[in-house]
């Protein structure tokens, strides 16, 4: 399986010990975090494995929803995570960090206006900028091993996603894909190691979009007024609603635009 991919076209993370010293390339693939699977469970992948592909054309967000990008503008790659003693009940502890991750990287780039649209989207004030898939192997009660997919949109300029952005149409600048990856790959090692502790939990909903704003959601088809409060350390997300607060899992609440 491993000789037909072709290795370090993209060179091993400089900025690194573990994440992305190991980078393999493909020149198009359906999904990288579905060949990262595969690579996981099939071959003895080295903890910090990165998968990364100029064409992507089956990408998935969350629910399978379908991830738009054009060849050699943006990156579109996967990360072969293997974490120490994670239990099934801190499974969000990965989405924490890995969305913080990203965030550290693009305040590089933007400045302010960054925020987590949660679950794990990546918006440039009302715009999505990037999108994390996280899939996770389960072994004796406790995670084996993490497939982390990051989509980040660049230098493509045009959407059919009137809601999507790239840092191109904000900087007016093209952006160097690889210097961009490495910066991800030097966040990604310095979140992904930290501990499930109230700082991090605190910083994630501090960046949440909508946070301690009222605005308005779509709740079982029904537009209602509400304002992000918290998550439960289950992910769940917490809502007030009047008087009320409400836990929400992932598809049951949608965000309106207005």
């Amino acid at each position: 399986m491993h000789q037909k991919y072709k290795k370090y076209l993209y060179k091993p993370c400089p900025l690194t010990n573990l994440i992305g010293k190991e980078m393999v390339h493909l020149p198009q693939c359906d999904s990288t975090n579905r060949v990262a699977m595969d690579w996981a469970q099939q071959a003895s992948a080295k903890n910090g494995t990165v998968i990364i592909c100029d064409h992507q054309h089956c990408g998935r967000g969350q629910f399978g929803r379908s991830w738009e990008s054009l060849p050699y503008k943006n990156l579109t790659f996967s990360v072969i995570f293997y974490p120490e003693n994670l239990a099934l009940d801190n499974l969000f502890q990965v989405s924490m960090q890995v969305s913080l991750a990203i965030v550290d990287a693009l305040v590089t780039y933007v400045g302010s206006g960054l925020a987590i649209k949660w679950p794990n989207d990546i918006y440039f004030k009302k715009q999505k900028i990037g999108g994390i898939l996280i899939q996770n192997s389960i072994q004796a009660n406790k995670v084996s091993h993490c497939i982390i997919g990051i989509g980040l949109n660049v230098n493509q300029e045009q959407f059919i996603n009137e809601r999507a952005v790239s840092l191109k149409l904000i900087t007016g600048k093209e952006i160097p894909l690889t210097d961009l990856l490495n910066r991800v790959l030097f966040c990604l090692e310095q979140n992904l190691f930290k501990s499930n502790s109230a700082e991090l939990y605190n910083t994630y909903v501090d960046r949440l979009f909508g946070y301690k704003q009222w605005r308005y959601f779509m709740i079982n088809h029904e537009k209602i007024r509400g304002q992000i409060e918290d998550i439960e350390e289950s992910g769940k997300l917490g809502v007030r609603i009047g008087s009320t607060k409400k836990y929400f899992e992932y598809g049951t609440i949608k965000f309106v635009f207005e």
